[in-house]
């Protein structure tokens, strides 16, 4: 749908899989990440040729700092060793972190688990390994890792989901899961509402103005993906807490105290039209796209004086349609692509102007598509998957 465009400029058919919830927060978030989670060892499969196993070189394939039991799983490279055609492996070794120190001073190795190929491996080229004297290492994997400097995990992420008394507020948890889904391994949530004295502690301290809100801690900006895109949804405080600032509609205004991104919306309709189509369908396309909360729906006809209004003063053209509050505006990323359906009023309304683009939505549900003319009062409508006609109404339906 129209809506979707930024969707689906920015994520490919493997992140779609990955991440099912389009609201925009989440898009923001997660998008990034989930082109990054897949691990640094997926590879096309493609069969590999008579000539290239007979060329293959023997290695002996050593895994440092297998007693990271919080460690990232390395599975996945035994599976992509396995599927490379340059190599055959002929020995494993695991070692513990102790039992490394010497692989690790000597290759300049700063996190664990690594993976060490030794053998004729000169000319050898595996995506995400490096020479290092004469041999092949994955030295730099995703976190959680251990860091040899500290002697510390670093990239398991505790997480503050500051709470709020609100029952038609943004659900946090939709994020949580995301980030688990895009490889983000979240140690531990802690609830805190933000009435009790540890919540109003963290409202002051980190001058938070929209709840709920999360507060992650530094680990989480161990995770690249996640530290590139963290500048646009929030802030990295003074004691490396990461304080999530863009938070999705609806929310609590903190300095109000007032729920704030309960979008009220106005239908146009031609009580007359029987056939026309129904506007209520953009309430679908909107919660679908944005997660836009519809907190209040009112019908108002094209004939009555309130709907004259209306047409009047957004120089309506068609009916049915929408006028929606100002609080949409408050959703991220709406107001990009609302400008591709319609237009923001200067008194900060949404209409909705783009029939056109409704049209292969309703199509595609088998409902016949008509609308009628605000200014002529013509019914326009498709009596066929591919034709439109215009049809004039009685006297009785025109605005003049």
């Amino acid at each position: 749908m129209w809506w979707l465009f930024m969707v689906k400029k920015k994520t490919n058919k493997k992140q779609n899989e990955t991440v099912k919830v389009n609201q925009a927060l989440t898009l923001l978030l997660i998008v990034v990440l989930a082109g990054s989670a897949y691990l640094l060892f997926s590879s096309p499969e493609s069969a590999s040729s008579e000539q290239e196993m007979k060329n293959a070189v023997g290695v002996k394939v050593t895994f440092l700092g297998v007693d990271c039991e919080d460690c990232i799983d390395v599975a996945a490279v035994r599976d992509f060793l396995s599927q490379q055609s340059s190599i055959t492996v002929d020995e494993t070794v695991e070692l513990t972190i102790e039992e490394s120190r010497e692989l690790i001073a000597e290759h300049n190795i700063s996190r664990l688990p690594a993976v060490l190929l030794e053998g004729d491996v000169k000319g050898v080229i595996i995506e995400s390994f490096t020479q290092s004297n004469e041999a092949l290492l994955l030295g730099n994997m995703p976190p959680p890792y251990y860091d040899i400097a500290s002697e510390k995990v670093k990239g398991l992420v505790s997480v503050k989901h500051v709470t709020v008394d609100c029952r038609e507020c943004f659900d946090m948890d939709i994020v949580l899961d995301g980030l688990s889904q895009a490889g983000i391994v979240v140690k531990d949530v802690l609830e805190v509402n933000s009435k009790s004295d540890e919540g109003k502690e963290l409202v002051e301290q980190y001058k938070l103005e929209k709840l709920p809100t999360l507060i992650f801690s530094s680990d989480a900006a161990e995770y690249d993906a996640f530290a590139q895109v963290w500048q646009q949804v929030g802030t990295e405080e003074e004691d490396g807490s990461l304080v999530l600032r863009l938070v999705s509609p609806p929310y609590v205004n903190v300095a109000t105290k007032k729920v704030e991104g309960k979008v009220k919306a106005t239908y146009l309709v031609d009580a007359g039209c029987t056939s026309c189509f129904d506007p209520h369908e953009l309430d679908v396309l909107l919660n679908e796209s944005f997660g836009m909360f519809i907190d209040q729906r009112k019908d108002v006809d094209i004939m009555s004086s309130a709907g004259k209004t209306l047409v009047n003063k957004y120089n309506i053209d068609f009916a049915p349609t929408v006028v929606l509050s100002k609080d949409a505006g408050l959703y991220p990323m709406f107001e990009e692509g609302w400008a591709q359906a319609g237009t923001k009023e200067t008194d900060g309304m949404f209409v909705f102007r783009a029939v056109n683009l409704l049209e292969p939505f309703l199509k595609q549900k088998g409902v016949y598509f008509s609308y009628v003319n605000a200014s002529s009062g013509q019914l326009i409508t498709t009596a066929s998957p591919d034709s439109i006609i215009e049809v004039e109404l009685p006297m009785n339906n025109s605005l003049s």
